[in-house]
């Protein structure tokens, strides 16, 4: 069994288990006090499996700050006349991090700012385009839909410590999304039309308008519900869509911010553990005072 090559698969799964062991051994070994391991046990048991300990510790913060769509709060509400979803996180904004969630909001909506032509400009027509304003510490990238029915907007922004991402969506000329109003509208106008063509129609056809009249009526009863429920289900669509690219923004934001500090903090533990080289001159004349300054100098190194 001891010349058996194993698979990496099997490795992975060789490696769990001793942890689970392990992890048994010491809770049974410290009466159930201690439940699991320590970073120490971990980055030790990948030593001795040949695993580079820098590794463990990268492995974990991975686990910390894994970042999925059931994790992230859900903001988004549908004001009067907007529907916006805003979230807040711990990080600092670069122009690389602004560029790269530019580049993804712009591959979600299939356009670029390399689209946007004098034409567009002439016009002020930016219709399946999309607008950016940036500067150092904020980027507002604004999307326009055919015929610029709706508009879609992240603003992405430095405000102290912390990196604000608010995606919005609004209705052309500024709509209300409250749909209260229309509805009562439509079941009036409605009830107007149908009861009207109804009583037309009942008087040609039964010489009874009233039977067209309770007729145009019952029509509008099923008419103005199933209006309201197609209205709600497109607010709802339009609320998801907001809901999806702000968890998007919001993912990619940490996993780049989580990147950079792993990037800094290599390069900081580098610039520590430089070690300078110190010649001596075998010339000196003073040997024995150079060789005992140079064996407290190494001793001072090796600690």
């Amino acid at each position: 069994m001891s010349d058996r090559i194993y698979s990496e698969e099997e490795v992975a799964l060789l490696i769990r288990r001793a942890v689970e062991l392990e992890a048994e051994r010491s809770r049974s070994g410290s009466n159930g006090d201690q439940q699991g391991l320590t970073m120490q046990d971990l980055e030790k048991i990948a030593a001795d499996s040949g695993i580079d300990p820098e590794l463990m510790r990268h492995a974990a913060d991975e686990l910390q700050n894994d970042v999925s769509p059931r994790d992230i709060e859900d903001t988004t509400t549908v004001n009067k006349t907007e529907i916006v979803a805003e979230h807040w996180i711990n990080g600092e904004v670069t122009p690389r991090i602004l560029d790269n969630l530019i580049t993804e909001l712009n591959h979600r909506f299939g356009t670029s700012q390399e689209e946007i032509g004098w034409l567009n400009r002439l016009f002020d027509d930016y219709s399946g385009k999309a607008l950016v304003n940036k500067t150092p510490t904020s980027a507002d990238w604004k999307y326009y839909y055919e015929f610029e029915m709706y508009t879609t907007r992240a603003l992405i922004q430095q405000r102290g410590n912390k990196l604000r991402i608010r995606v919005s969506k609004r209705q052309a000329w500024n709509m209300s999304w409250n749909s209260e109003g229309l509805n009562i509208f439509i079941a009036l106008f409605s009830a107007l039309l149908f009861t009207t063509i109804g009583g037309v129609l009942g008087f040609a056809l039964l010489e009874s308008p009233l039977m067209g009249g309770l007729g145009g009526l019952a029509l509008t009863a099923l008419f103005v519900p199933a209006t309201i429920f197609f209205s709600k289900r497109k607010i709802e669509r339009h609320k998801q869509e907001v809901t999806e690219i702000a968890e998007n923004l919001v993912i990619q934001a940490k996993q780049m911010v989580k990147e950079l500090n792993v990037q800094t903090g290599s390069e900081s533990r580098t610039r520590n553990t430089d070690t300078g080289v110190i010649e001596l001159d075998p010339d000196d004349k003073n040997t024995e005072a150079n060789t005992d300054t140079s064996g407290r100098l190494r001793n001072h190194l090796r600690e």
